[in-house]
């Protein structure tokens, strides 16, 4: 503005001297960072003779501003001011700059005192992008502009916004008494300081007597606290900070959406927990959550209180399990109630569940071998999947372990190894019973796996075959993909043979009618037909059975784009894809710890995998199993706790889980039967295991935490996932429905709760809803949410949700209004149309 400003006047005059008087030092930034070639600015300050020089050695054609950043000398100060005699022949650059600003944005003229008061801060260059908004908004409003100037005081980058003003503002007062002072002086001095308390008093709808430290500091303790209660209507008279409580409706709405847009925004949302904790330290959570009671909901989750609900929570985890799950069964589907405490909740939710199966069962001694089977694969598998997911979440701590979750933590695995224990014990002696026979075994057997499952399709497939992928992460596998509609999966569990080995396994599941085995003196091989099926010859020993096969594995299968993959499947059938991950991590005693982690990497690229083959590749018929399962045991296994090897004459293969010989001699303290007895090879060679699941003293580089080959059930059951892409599916939308009795309104939020009525894959597909609150012409008056409707899970608590509607100003002030849901694809024809009354005493203003 300023340089325009001289420009033109330089065009005005014949003398090509101009004086600029500057007290306040306006312009000093501007003009002392100008150097083009329009004028020179030469800077007076006491270097008189400088100048003089400058001025009288010019080119005819420079044009010098002579800068002082002081004022204009007094008529009677002229006759003792060196340049004199150049003002005599120069021109002084008179500013009106009110005039020019009324003008430059039409202001209207009545508004030039006031414009007049910010004048300093208006004129600024860096400031004029911050203040345009205000100086240009039609009609002008000069409350609007000195909200904006007192933004720029303050340092608040969102100019204009009276309530990031007073969040600013709380973050000085946080900063220390000197840091808010300096601020107010400022304010102050630019008249202000009235202005800021009206726009606080107008934006709570309260009081405030003025803005000094101490008074703005309580303001803010009666906000936490009527934020906190926001929900408890009667105050208790033990409560000792009652007294703060606001009975105003409207200003407790307010106070309400203040904290909600400071929680809201990435920037300052950042900061808010420590200013709550620190500069509100005179309110203390503890004794309003102790009054009122844990499950109270509260206005505003502060990170005390949600530390707290947590540790409340974690104490019962041991004492009350059921409770605890009823309180989060819901959690993955509200996530965001305890944002950045997610893996927390996910440890006490569910090592909740852990607790509350467990004790469901006074021992785990069942009738007969088929019993444990059945138990298993329809609920025994989940307790080592809540165990596998609290032991995820608990890995992922990102802060300092409170003692307290480290003795849950302790707790939970001394529970689980007893569990694998007094599960597997049992389970195997029931085994012995029989000799070990699977013949008398009804469940679906591993070295029938091509004939049972993949001989009957007669379509295209792909078998996705993912060592030690165990039976409950095929599960979890399925209830991933399982919220994609067109999707038809299942996921039964199939038995390993004993030895649950990798060779062994393998050869299982390709195509068979009997194995053979190869036995030397030290080592035991298999084949198939006469060929041996280690890894380079199964494509052979597949193309036996159906010559248009192959046989890839997944490192190269997922480097394939769209039309390499067609490519390759094009002229196959039969397609076999080997998966090495689980295995590869949990088999090495150096990263046998990272086992979950790794369960966790498997199921993704399993999951992105199938997607790809029916996404990319049109591939419609996918199957998912595994060469053995895993045990896993958190607490350190020294050789010290191992088992002893028996002393072996002939040993083919030894493990810390088995071994394989043709002795015939009987061992004491362990298990002994043919190898024939657990598969189709016809062979004397004999199996030794150790008692339940204890491990071999090996020597070695060899994993003891996580270890397969034995018997125990984790090691035995694994998942046949069958996956059938029907491209015209049949399966009908999800239901919902209401499970709140809301029938009014007395704040601005209305809660609601809702409940997926059938899981997703019971031939329901997932959908889309939107809720929202409409008045009685059909208007929407709130918020609108958005909901998929595409839960798996078996247990209804596990699918019921929480919405959450805010009305809008014009909402507030209706008397009544409808609950309405509608399919995102009709939004037409509602699907629920709820009756509620609102009973907000004043309607909502809204103030930016």
């Amino acid at each position: 503005m300023i340089v325009e400003k001289i420009k033109k006047k330089f065009t005005e005059i014949e003398f090509p001297i101009l004086f600029l008087f500057d007290a306040e030092k306006e312009y000093e930034d501007e003009l002392m960072g100008y150097n083009q070639s329009d004028f020179k600015v030469v800077y007076v300050n006491r270097n008189f003779f400088a100048v003089k020089y400058d001025v009288e050695f010019k080119e005819k054609t420079d044009k010098i501003l002579l800068y002082h950043p002081y004022e204009e000398p007094k008529e009677k100060e002229y006759i003792h001011y060196p340049l004199t005699d150049l003002l005599l022949t120069g021109n002084i650059l008179a500013m009106d700059e009110i005039s020019d600003l009324l003008q430059q944005y039409n202001i209207p003229l009545q508004q030039r005192d006031n414009v007049s008061k910010v004048k300093k801060w208006i004129k600024a260059k860096k400031n004029q992008s911050k203040l345009l908004p205000a100086l240009t908004n039609k009609p002008f409003e000069i409350n609007r502009l000195y909200t904006a100037v007192i933004s720029i005081i303050l340092d608040e980058k969102k100019a204009g916004n009276m309530a990031f003003n007073l969040m600013r503002i709380f973050e000085l007062l946080q900063e220390g008494k000197d840091a808010w002072e300096k601020k107010q002086q400022l304010l102050m001095d630019a008249g202000l300081d009235e202005v800021l308390k009206q726009n606080i008093v107008q934006l709570f709808n309260t009081t405030l007597e003025d803005i000094r430290y101490d008074t703005l500091k309580a303001l803010f303790l009666q906000l936490k606290y009527n934020m906190m209660m926001y929900f408890i209507v009667n105050v208790d008279k033990r409560d000792p900070y009652h007294t703060l409580k606001l009975s105003d409706d409207t200003s407790k709405i307010k106070i309400n959406n203040f904290f909600k847009d400071w929680q809201d925004d990435k920037n300052k949302s950042v900061h808010l927990d420590r200013i709550l904790d620190e500069l509100g330290s005179g309110i203390q959570e503890e004794k309003i959550y102790k009054l009122y009671g844990f499950e109270q909901e509260y206005g505003f989750r502060t990170k005390k209180i949600v530390q707290s609900q947590l540790h409340n929570s974690l104490n019962e985890v041991l004492t009350a399990p059921s409770d605890v799950v009823a309180k989060y069964a819901s959690f993955h589907n509200n996530i965001e109630q305890y944002e950045g405490y997610e893996q927390k909740v996910t440890f006490i939710l569910y090592t909740a569940r852990f607790f509350e199966m467990i004790r469901r069962y006074s021992d785990f001694v069942f009738n007969k071998p088929q019993d444990y089977l059945n138990r298993y694969e329809k609920e025994l598998y989940k307790l080592d999947s809540f165990y596998r997911l609290a032991f995820t979440a608990y890995q992922q701590f990102s802060e300092e372990m409170l003692p307290a979750y480290e003795n849950v933590f302790a707790e939970l695995n001394k529970t689980y190894d007893q569990y694998l224990i007094d599960l597997n014990n049992p389970w195997v002696k029931s085994l012995d019973e029989i000799n070990f026979d699977f013949e008398k075994l009804t469940t679906s057997k591993q070295f029938n796996f091509y004939q049972d499952f993949v001989a009957p399709i007669s379509n295209k497939k792909v078998i996705i075959i993912s060592d030690a992928f165990r039976y409950e992460l095929g599960i979890e596998l399925m209830n991933e993909l399982n919220v994609e509609s067109d999707n038809n999966i299942t996921c039964s569990a199939m038995v390993a043979s004993i030895p649950s080995y990798t060779n062994l396994g393998m050869s299982n599941l390709l195509p068979n009618q009997k194995i053979e085995a190869i036995i030397s003196e030290d080592s035991i091989d298999y084949s198939i037909a006469g060929i041996k099926t280690v890894s380079t010859n199964r494509e052979q020993i597949l193309k036996l059975a159906e010559q248009n096969s192959g046989v890839i594995d997944y490192a190269t299968f997922s480097k394939f784009n769209t039309e390499e993959g067609r490519n390759y499947l094009k002229d196959k059938q039969t397609i076999y894809v080997y998966h090495n991950w689980m295995d590869s991590i949990g088999d090495k005693q150096g990263s046998e710890y990272y086992t979950f982690e790794s369960a966790e990497q498997c199921i993704a690229q399993l999951k992105s995998l199938i997607k790809k083959l029916y996404g990319n590749f049109n591939i419609y018929n996918v199957l998912v199993t595994a060469d053995h399962g895993f045990l896993f045991n958190y607490k350190k296994i020294s050789d010290a706790t191992s088992q002893q090897l028996p002393a072996l004459k002939n040993t083919l293969k030894d493990h810390t889980r088995f071994c394989l010989t043709t002795d015939a001699k009987e061992f004491p303290d362990i298990y002994q039967f043919p190898l024939s007895a657990t598969t189709n090879v016809k062979s004397d060679v004999q199996v030794i295991l150790p008692k339940a699941i204890n491990r071999f003293r090996k020597k070695g580089n060899i994993g003891k935490q996580f270890v397969h080959g034995g018997a125990a059930l984790q090691e035995l059951i694994v998942p046949v996932f069958q996956l059938y892409r029907n491209r015209r599916n049949m399966a009908k939308k999800v239901n919902f429905k209401r499970i709140d009795n809301l029938k009014s309104a007395s704040t601005s939020i209305i809660k609601l709760n809702f409940l997926q009525v059938e899981p997703i894959g019971s031939g329901f597909k997932s959908r889309v809803i939107k809720i929202a609150v409409y008045d009685l012409d059909h208007h929407i008056i709130s918020n609108e949410e958005e909901i998929v409707l595409n839960l798996t899970s078996e247990l209804p608590a596990e699918r019921s949700f929480e919405v959450r509607l805010e009305l809008t100003t014009k909402g507030s002030k209706m008397k009544n209004g409808f609950i309405k849901v509608f399919d995102k694809d009709d939004s037409l024809n509602s699907l629920m149309s709820d009756p509620i009354k609102i009973n907000l005493l004043e309607e909502i203003d809204s103030f930016d």
